[in-house]
């Protein structure tokens, strides 16, 4: 297993092999041989206040014709607040997408795959996503 850091402020533990693209705010990842892939972005909340990790998944469900439903996705060390849902498209992908959150931090997970990708709930990109946890600051 290695620590990846798909963005300044967080980090999340993923097999040796995983392969990962970054391509401008999003961070790729994906296992070679798998169609199961994993993309996280982030975003610093500099002012203001933070919307919660429901209004944003609720906003995404508002904006999609798909049938929804929750997934249990808890991270064991991410401080904030965060909720998960599931669908399956019409070519027959699964779709998790999920938001975490704290005060300033908004981390949005996608985890997509053939339903028989997701054959053993905690495959590698799902486990990846529990491990998410915010990077401690360097002291000088």
């Amino acid at each position: 297993m290695r620590i990846l850091q798909p963005a300044p402020s967080c980090e999340v533990t993923v097999p040796d092999d995983v392969v990962e693209d970054h391509d401008g705010r999003v961070s790729s990842y994906w296992r070679p041989g798998s169609a199961l892939l994993l993309q996280l972005s982030s975003t610093l909340r500099i002012q203001g206040e933070q919307v919660s990790a429901a209004d944003r998944l609720r906003d995404l469900h508002n904006r999609s014709l798909a049938k929804w439903s929750p997934f249990n996705l808890i991270p064991a060390s991410f401080p904030g607040d965060f909720v998960a849902s599931q669908m399956v498209d019409s070519k027959g992908l699964r779709w998790i997408d999920a938001y975490l959150t704290t005060s300033d931090l908004a981390v949005y997970a996608t985890i997509s795959g053939s339903v028989e990708d997701f054959k053993d709930e905690s495959n590698w990109a799902t486990e990846a996503v529990r491990t998410l946890r915010l990077r401690q600051p360097l002291v000088n």
